[in-house]
């Protein structure tokens, strides 16, 4: 992704979001923290809030102070027929207990579970225009993870598997639907893009024995991630396709630029070639997403993509891990590097007091807050500007990226459709 043209897509979003409501913006892009207050979290999108906001993909770097985010709960691993939806619960019902819910699912996206005992993700014209994340609700900290996949098709949608942590560690496999014969990898280090870090399989300079013509869309292919202090394993099928080494990602500033923090298992489909998307990104993605006369469209009237079989298997904390618990994970304090050595295993509760709530210990709760502090609270992320406290999800303006990762794209492709979108009104 051309990052010129990521910042300029972002300043026009940012007069955008502040046109339409009071929501401060904060992240990597313009290195802004939210500021003390009643919305003191800054979220994977980017924007300042409380409640879930301070729950997964809140990051501490760019929040009021780093415990403004609540604790992350640590994954007791698993597996996930997606049989039904009981393990599945959507983010405005989701308080960070996540002992009653494995899964959740971001607002305005749509899901169904189907009778294969698989979950379908979709992103229409009408409904989830901006895609579907479908994230765990806990976190690991190296491990193992797999799930069958059969991704979307289709110019400018793309299908994502990844582990994403809070300071924007990420880890992903990625597919566009105009190539369905092949697979991209990438990892980040804090969100900082580095494009020798993107890999496609299969690569014809160098061609693997065991590789297989395949069709990602057509077929059930299994992907598994392999994450450990030392390397990271992508495997397809049980072959091993790609694998990086920790101790080749030292950079100039004497840090591994290595993923090594706890993360989530996300999931997603999102629209990489919206109309207003960066062109880099729109290229990358295989041109203008089509909602008039593609086949899905056409039979189904939405993109989708299908996950089943997700296992979990997490591995040991790596040597010297601080441990004065074992449910969930925080930072020293003060954090200085947001590396592997300033994670600490706690018994710190990951679960918010309320919907407005964030990690501080002076965090409000709805008996001491005014009328007039609840107009001005966000609890959503991603939906900034519906009115602020939701609890039944209500649909509204997406919020401002700020980051320039794989997970950071489905953030720009989401903003791209609501400005679109808005632009019919003005």
């Amino acid at each position: 992704m051309q990052l010129l043209q990521l910042s300029l897509l972002t300043s026009s979003l940012i007069s955008l979001t502040n046109a339409v409501g009071p929501a401060k913006n904060c992240g990597l892009i313009n290195k802004m923290k939210c500021p003390q207050g009643l919305n003191p979290c800054c979220s994977q999108f980017g924007e300042c809030g409380a409640g879930a906001f301070c729950l997964g993909g809140c990051d501490p770097r760019y929040s009021a102070t780093q415990d403004s985010c609540m604790p992350a709960p640590i994954s007791r691993g698993g597996s996930w027929p997606f049989s039904s939806r009981a393990q599945i619960t959507d983010a405005h019902e989701y308080l960070g207990d996540a002992s009653k819910a494995d899964w959740v699912m971001m607002e305005g996206g749509e899901m169904t579970v189907d009778d294969k005992s698989s979950v379908t993700l979709k992103m229409g014209k009408e409904k989830a225009q901006t895609g579907t994340v479908f994230s765990s609700a806990s976190y690991i900290w190296y491990g193992k993870v797999k799930a069958s996949i059969k991704s979307s098709r289709g110019a400018g949608v793309v299908t994502g598997f990844m582990l994403f942590g809070n300071t924007r560690d990420e880890i992903d496999f990625e597919w566009t639907g105009n190539d369905l014969g092949k697979v991209q990898t990438n990892f980040y280090f804090q969100g900082v893009e580095n494009h020798t870090n993107f890999f496609h399989y299969p690569t014809p300079e160098k061609p693997n024995p065991a590789y297989k013509p395949f069709n990602t869309f057509s077929e059930w292919h299994e992907y598994e991630i392999d994450w450990t202090p030392d390397s990271i394993k992508w495997k397809m099928n049980g072959v091993l396709i790609r694998e990086k080494k920790k101790a080749d990602t030292m950079q100039s500033d004497g840090l591994y630029h290595y993923p090594q923090t706890p993360c989530r298992v996300q999931f997603s489909i999102w629209p990489g070639g919206a109309a207003n998307a960066p062109t880099g990104q729109r290229d990358w993605a295989g041109g203008n997403i089509d909602w008039v006369n593609h086949p899905d469209i056409k039979e189904m009237g939405y993109y989708y993509t299908s996950i089943k079989d997700v296992s979990i298997t997490p591995y040991e904390p790596p040597k010297g891990t601080k441990i004065d618990g074992k449910k969930s994970y925080i930072w020293m304090n003060p954090a200085k590097n947001w590396t592997q050595e300033e994670v600490v295993m706690s018994d710190a509760s990951s679960i918010l007091a309320s919907p407005i709530s964030n990690g501080q210990p002076s965090s409000k709760v709805w008996s001491l807050v005014s009328e007039e502090d609840l107009k001005g609270i966000e609890t959503l992320p991603g939906l900034v500007g519906t009115g602020r406290i939701v609890l039944g999800g209500s649909k509204g303006k997406d919020g401002v990226i700020s980051a320039y990762s794989g997970a950071a794209r489905v953030v720009v492709a989401r903003l791209a459709v609501v400005a679109a979108v808005f632009a019919v009104f003005i």
